[in-house]
């Protein structure tokens, strides 16, 4: 697949976002946020009957080629209504995997929130909500 390859369908759109939210400032997603992605998705009935490592192989090339806002901006409108907010905490889970969140984790937050069409109020209550949970998980 090469770079401009079309994102097919909400899945593909979905994994696409979380792999670049995971990826960004050439930072390399952990062990630990990896295992709790793939947890995620296939605990997820949006993704039942997809087979989630071919549609990672897929969207790779798109997620190293371009940059985190482009993907968000590229892919989220094919993420329908009532998946957004199920995405956005996806994002705001593995983003604050460690039960922390750096001015750089909160910036790739925010371009999430503004691309899926989250508020502000639940953005915030979403992302209390993770950085307690995550504070002492092991």
């Amino acid at each position: 697949m090469n770079a401009t390859r079309t994102i097919l369908n909400e899945q593909e759109a979905a994994i696409a976002i979380l792999l670049s939210c995971l990826h960004y400032q050439d930072r390399a997603p952990n062990k630990r946020s990896l295992s709790r992605l793939s947890y995620n998705l296939q605990q997820s009935s949006k993704f039942y009957g997809y087979s989630l490592p071919d549609i990672a192989a897929d969207v790779m090339p798109l997620v190293n080629t371009l940059n985190q806002e482009n993907v968000l901006q590229q892919c989220s409108v094919l993420i329908s209504d009532n998946f957004r907010e199920t995405l956005f905490a996806m994002v705001c889970e593995i983003i604050t995997i460690d039960g922390e969140m750096s001015e750089s984790d909160g910036e790739i937050i925010g371009l999430a929130a503004l691309y899926l069409g989250i508020s502000i109020e639940l953005m915030r209550v979403m992302i209390t909500t993770f950085l307690i949970r995550n504070k002492w998980n092991a």
